[in-house]
């Protein structure tokens, strides 16, 4: 089947001119390279094989952007049988990394790594011109993990999300980096309003990051997920079960995400359980309330297990 990728990087309006650029990776359009066609044959249901041209597109397609020769294909696009977001992945950093000069992102094989690195170095710059003296590279990686992973509908309330982070106890800091979180990726005209913070594409950088966050700050789940309302605990779970599907720390941290607030988070849970990973289903948490076990949205006390 045919049909056309989305390129978030045609809908964003920031402030950040080389992301304006950059966020052209995943577009049918912009790998089509002036040609008449804006369409990459895919799967509907799941990405199929790159036909061998692609590689050498995506690169020309990109470098082109950047307005830098076209590099060499890197370990990323030497797959034929990888999909196309992966190839598109690869070709950016391949271009990122050449107009860096830095030889290289270090991250091998690692495509996803790769474009983590360069994107927490746009971090840091950006933040250094809104905060003094910026952020502990550490600190930075829980605020933008909280962000992408929960989101906030204003300012008010992505303060009193990073309010989990101890070192943003100074409620003027605090504000200074939830302005510069909101600054960070413009938000999709479709949030219809009830989003403040921007989103990290593709989604698989977004899940990639929260595992190694969370797997490294284990701490911050409960209080990211106890009392979430129930449109934002399917957006974080969503996040963390599509993130289980490569990634089996994810797995883990669901569990301990569910047992912090198992009587606000059931139903969510359940609804994530059917629309992305039935694996959430072998899940079980306690409720100290009453000392059963939920599973699968029934409760059933612990003996008929």
């Amino acid at each position: 089947m045919t049909r056309t990728l989305p390129c978030p990087g045609h809908q964003r309006q920031g402030n950040y001119s080389h992301h304006e650029q950059r966020d052209l990776h995943f577009c049918g359009e912009c790998l089509a390279n002036g040609t008449s066609t804006a369409s990459i044959p895919i799967d509907s249901a799941r990405p199929g094989p790159i036909r061998r041209t692609f590689p050498v597109k995506a690169l020309a397609a990109f470098a082109g952007l950047r307005g830098i020769p076209c590099p060499p294909a890197g370990p990323g696009l030497a797959d034929s049988d990888a999909v196309v977001l992966v190839v598109h992945a690869a070709a950016l950093l391949a271009v990122l990394d050449a107009e860096a000069d830095t030889g290289g992102s270090g991250a091998g094989g690692d495509v996803l790594g790769g474009l983590l690195a360069h994107e927490r170095r746009y971090w840091q710059q950006s933040l250094t011109r809104r905060v003094s003296g910026g952020l502990d590279p550490d600190v930075v990686d829980r605020v933008v993990t909280a962000g992408f992973l929960v989101g906030a509908a204003d300012q008010e309330a992505a303060m009193r999300l990073l309010a989990v982070i101890p070192d943003l106890a100074d409620g003027q800091l605090r504000g200074q980096v939830a302005r510069w979180l909101h600054d960070l990726y413009p938000v999709p005209a479709d949030a219809g309003g009830e989003e403040w913070i921007g989103q990290l594409q593709p989604d698989l950088l977004t899940e990639r990051l929260a595992v190694s966050v969370l797997g490294r700050h284990g701490e911050l789940i409960p209080c990211l997920f106890a009392d979430l309302g129930q449109a934002r605990a399917i957006r974080a779970l969503t996040v963390l079960a599509r993130a289980a599907l490569t990634q089996p720390a994810a797995l883990p941290q669901i569990q301990q995400a569910l047992g912090a607030d198992p009587g606000h988070l059931l139903v969510p849970a359940i609804a994530v359980t059917t629309t992305t990973n039935p694996a959430l289903a072998s899940l079980n948490w306690a409720d100290g309330r009453d000392g059963e076990i939920r599973t699968r949205g029934l409760l059933l006390p612990k003996q008929a297990r």
